[in-house]
């Protein structure tokens, strides 16, 4: 099976360099409304400056995955803890981990790579399976060092419906040979392929 793809997709971004330092105050939380695509949050943090930040994402859509795009800092990691509310119910010191969606340490070591999984995957937490749907979540960043560190985090958004692709049972047997595969173009949004197979 060839698959030919068309990358399409709205960006969107927040930078605190040039639009503003996010909220530090959990009860108002900055938002974030994610759209389709790669939506990239950029921030600089230190300890004491805590970040918190309401994610929006759409109806008919799920966020797939959250990469760390880029972090510079001597700071080994930074923080990053989420809850599915529009406000940020746990305080800084004395938190209720319990309470929490998910959380997990981020930095150098996992720059290009997708912790959204490491979130939900932590045992004393509420816990999750990526991805998540739509709704409202909020992040709660933070470095705990004192060196400044500056990151960003990639917030990939994508349709929650798979647009069938190709169904083996409607559109007939995909190509046994490897010289001559069977073509599709992929679609904008979720392709889904459904074949049978023996050995």
């Amino acid at each position: 099976l060839t698959l030919l793809a068309t990358v399409v997709y709205a960006d969107s971004s927040y930078n605190e360099g040039s639009q503003g330092d996010l909220s530090g105050n959990r009860n108002a939380p900055s938002t974030f409304a994610l759209t389709p695509g790669q939506n990239r949050l950029t921030a600089t943090s230190v300890r004491g400056d805590r970040e918190y930040v309401t994610l929006a994402i759409p109806p008919g859509y799920q966020l797939e995955q959250l990469i760390v795009a880029s972090y510079v800092s001597s700071d080994a990691v930074a923080f990053a803890g989420m809850q599915a509310e529009v406000q940020f119910t746990e305080p800084p010191t004395g938190t209720n981990q319990a309470n929490l969606l998910g959380y997990s340490h981020f930095g150098l070591g996992n720059l290009g790579t997708d912790i959204l999984d490491d979130m939900g995957a932590v045992t004393t937490t509420i816990g999750f399976t990526a991805p998540l749907p739509s709704g409202s979540y909020t992040l709660w960043l933070q470095q705990a060092g004192t060196s400044t560190t500056t990151y960003s985090l990639d917030f990939m958004v994508g349709p929650t419906i798979k647009a069938p692709l190709y169904r083996e049972e409607i559109d007939g047997d995909l190509s046994g040979d490897r010289q001559h595969p069977t073509k599709r173009t992929l679609a904008v949004g979720g392709n889904l392929v459904t074949a049978a197979s023996v050995r």
